[in-house]
Formats: C-alpha cells, structure tokens, sequence
C-alpha cells in the first residue's frame, strides 16, 4: 500500500493567504493522486482555512488560535482531539519548522510525517525532500508531495462558488456598479509579517486612485483587513466617486469573489495578490524588498520593481533598510502605464 492511500492526510500550513494559495497545486496534485484521500488542512489563522474550505478536494479545515497557542491546557485539549481525528499522514508545507511540525504530528498521533529537509531539525520526519531556497514555493511544495508520487503544473487555481459571486453581484449593485462597469481591485496593505515594510507607500496608492478615476471611467474597489481601515478611507477621499471602500467588509471567500470580477488587480507583495492570480484576475504586483523568484504570484501577472543593489533584503527578523527606496522610487504613472494594458 501507498503512503498516500493510507486514509486521512493532514497538511500543515502556519503561514499566511499567500502561503496558503502557493500550497493549493500541492494539494490538488495529491488529491488527484488519491482520489480516496480525506484531506484535511490546519493551520494558525482563519483567513487561509476560509479560502480553502469549499475548495472540493479539501474535506476539513482545521485552526489552532491564539488563545489555545498560549494556554497548555489548551494544547492538551486540542491534540486531545487530533488524536481523536485519527490523521495517517501529515505534510507540512514550505517553509514550515519542522521541529514543530514535526511534534505536532507525533504528538497527534500520526504515523507518517513528510516535510523539507532541515538538517538534523527534520528528525521527527519519516519522508523528507531537501530544501532549496532557490526555488519558488509553490515548486518546493511540488517536491513535497512528489514524496509521494504526485506531481502537476504548480498554478495555484482558486474555485469561486456560484452563491459568494452572486452575493458580490449584489453588494456591487447596492453601491451603484452595473453589470457591464469596468472595475479595478486595489489592495494597498500587506501581509502579517513586517507588512509594513512591503507596502509601496499609501500616498502613491491614492495618486493612483486619482489618476484612474481621472483617466479612465473604471470603478476602484479597495480591498483589505482590518488593521487597513484606514487606507481605504483615505483613498476614497483621493479618488472620490468612483472609489468604493470594502475594507475589512467582507469575508474572505467574498473578497475571493470580489477580486475575481475585477478587470484587473494592483496590490503590494500580499495574500490578496496571490488571490488575483489564482482567481484569473489580472494583477500588477509591486515588489520592494522580497524576491518575486521566490514568492511572486503566478498567473498573468506583471511584477513591477524598482531595481537596487541591496535586493532582496527581506528576511525573517528586522529589515534594517529605514528608506525603502525600492518602494518609494517607484511612481504611480509608472504603475498605471502597466494597469492599463489591462483595460
């Protein structure tokens, strides 16, 4: 018998909506691998488990919050109930720590345990590929499955349900958008881990509002979380009318839903840019200081970056750059040249 059709498969994925959008080719190649497979994903946040959770080849989603992270007894309560889950096989993705991927599967009671290659810190693995830094993710987390003979295009595709795209219909109808208007998606946060330091700078996402709602007859939606409501108003006061401001207003299934029935996307180095990507929306992604040979989203997108010598410098830990000229050299005519092939 096949590791892979053993029964219930678990994949580990901490990371954020990017990460988890760059894992979903992996998945599909090993649920197509093994049709009989009960695949289940777990994770740190609520977001990507939204994402994913009526994505028809994954059967459970499954989040460790907070609140249980910083209680033992917490802890116990939910390994409690992984052991009672009875998981075969768990996959850590990308970029994940073993030592703790690991330990959570043993301590879960699974017996087969596949993830990248640390060094000695990949022990508690039975099945392990070597890590290289070189390639991209979502091609590292190919590798990772192939453990188990699965293998496919690595194009992250995201399935939107008939019923999020009608809700989205209807939003855009109460807030005056018909049918047949063009809409540009616009995200200008980023994600969780030192966001900040990936944003092209708010005052350029409003010059761009204006210049497209100046030069084109497009509608701009702005989308984003909640510690991000305060971009959207500001660029709604750029962009005026036209600027319609849905941050931290809809779940993430419907921003999914929102981002695909945009004529294009622009959005810094984040989740929702991968999003875009694999929904088939169109997407201008602004890079600064991470490498987009390693993270970019893949689909029909435009990266667009201003070339530095210190690039790439983003790694886990302080970025010591206080100037961010990658990001704050790099015009708003210069971003819309590059949105507007789109429209």
């Amino acid at each position: 018998m096949k590791w892979g059709e053993k029964g219930k498969t678990l994949f580990i994925m901490p990371g954020g909506i990017g990460n988890m959008v760059l894992l979903l080719p992996a998945i599909k190649a090993y649920a197509l691998a093994y049709p009989a497979a009960f695949i289940g994903v777990l994770a740190l946040e609520k977001a990507p488990l939204d994402l994913v959770k009526n994505q028809e080849y994954v059967k459970e989603t499954i989040l460790i919050d907070k609140k249980t992270r910083a209680s033992v007894l917490g802890m116990i309560g939910f390994i409690l109930t992984m052991r009672s889950k009875k998981y075969d096989i768990a996959i850590a993705a990308s970029g994940v720590n073993p030592v703790k991927a690991g330990a959570l599967a043993v301590l879960s009671g699974i017996g087969a345990r596949a993830g990248e290659c640390w060094n000695c810190l990949s022990a508690l693995y039975n099945r392990t590929v070597r890590s290289s830094g070189l390639l991209h993710e979502a091609d590292r987390n190919m590798a990772i499955v192939g453990l188990f003979g699965a293998g496919g295009e690595p194009l992250p595709v995201l399935d939107i349900s008939p019923g999020d795209n009608e809700r989205v219909t209807e939003l855009l109808d109460r807030a005056g958008v018909e049918e047949d208007d063009v809409i540009i998606g616009m995200h200008p946060g980023s994600g969780k881990e030192q966001g900040e330091k990936k944003r092209w700078p708010l005052e350029k996402f409003k010059e761009l509002a204006e210049i497209i709602s100046r030069k084109t007859d497009a509608k701009v939606v702005v989308l984003g979380g909640p510690k991000e409501e305060g971009f959207g108003e500001e660029i709604v006061a750029s962009g005026g009318h036209k600027v319609l401001n849905f941050i931290n207003k809809l779940e993430m299934p419907l921003s999914a839903a929102m981002i695909k029935r945009c004529r294009a996307f622009v959005s810094n180095d984040s989740g929702l840019g991968h999003i875009a990507a694999a929904v088939g929306t169109p997407l201008v992604s602004i890079f600064g200081p991470t490498d987009p040979e390693k993270t970019r989203p893949r689909g029909a997108v435009k990266v667009v970056r201003k070339v530095m010598p210190c690039q790439p410098c983003f790694r886990k830990g302080a970025i010591k750059c206080e100037g961010s000229d990658c990001l704050t050299s790099l015009g708003a005519q210069e971003v819309f040249k590059e949105l507007a092939v789109f429209l």
